[in-house]
This record gives C-alpha cells, sequence and structure tokens, in this order.
C-alpha cells in the first residue's frame, strides 16, 4: 500500500506518496483527499481552419483529435504564441487555450469617402 503525508505550511500544502500507487482500485479504497496537479494547458495545441473554429466556437460543432477522422494540424505552443500576436491565429473562446483557429486578420472600419462615410476592409 501506499503511505500519503500531506504537510501545511501556511497557504501551501505538499502532498507527499511513498510506496505503490495503483490507478485501476477500486473507488472505496482510493483516497479522495490526494490531488494531481494537471496542466489545463497541452503542450500542443489543435490549429484549425477559419470554417472549423467558427463551427466549434458558435456551434458547438467539435472535430476528433484522433484516429483517421483528424483533419486538423498541431502545433507547439511557442508556435502558436508567435502567431497570435501576427493576427494570423487566434484562440477559441471556450476551449482553454488549447484550440486556436486562423483569423480572417482583416476587419471593417468607417473611412471617410467624399463627405459619407463608408466600410472598407483593413
Amino acid at each position: 500500500m501506499a503511505e500519503i503525508q500531506r504537510v501545511q505550511i501556511g497557504a501551501r500544502v505538499e502532498t507527499r506518496i511513498r510506496g505503490r500507487v495503483f490507478r485501476f482500485a477500486p473507488k472505496a479504497k482510493r483516497d479522495g483527499n490526494v490531488t494531481r496537479s494537471v496542466s489545463k494547458e497541452a503542450r500542443r495545441v489543435c490549429v484549425l481552419n477559419e470554417q472549423d473554429s467558427g463551427l466549434l466556437e458558435h456551434g458547438g460543432v467539435g472535430q476528433p483529435c484522433h484516429g483517421p477522422k483528424c483533419r486538423h494540424s498541431h502545433l507547439t505552443r511557442e508556435a502558436v504564441e508567435k502567431l497570435v500576436q501576427e493576427n494570423i491565429l487566434r484562440y477559441v473562446r471556450g476551449s482553454g487555450r488549447n484550440v486556436a483557429g486562423y483569423s480572417y486578420g482583416r476587419t471593417w472600419k468607417a473611412v471617410p469617402s467624399d463627405n459619407v462615410k463608408v466600410m472598407q476592409l483593413v
């Protein structure tokens, strides 16, 4: 069996586990107080095209990320951060920064033209 120690110093809590830990033990034998720090942001980011990112963001239509039905590419977080700063990619809302999509990159702006303001793609 595993020996679990919890040490609390002020607001900081450390959990130390010694011995064997069985991953598939019955739930009654598991200790519910043991927490694992798992990064919510993955190393690789799914990069969707503009249409698929819009479907995911507005329609909730996802894409499988494994197997033969996976149609999107995967980039490292550092590469995606650079492309987001250049306005080539943007993070999809609600994905926890794990899914990015290509952005159109241009926006509509009101521009004066012959004493009239017209909308122009800039």
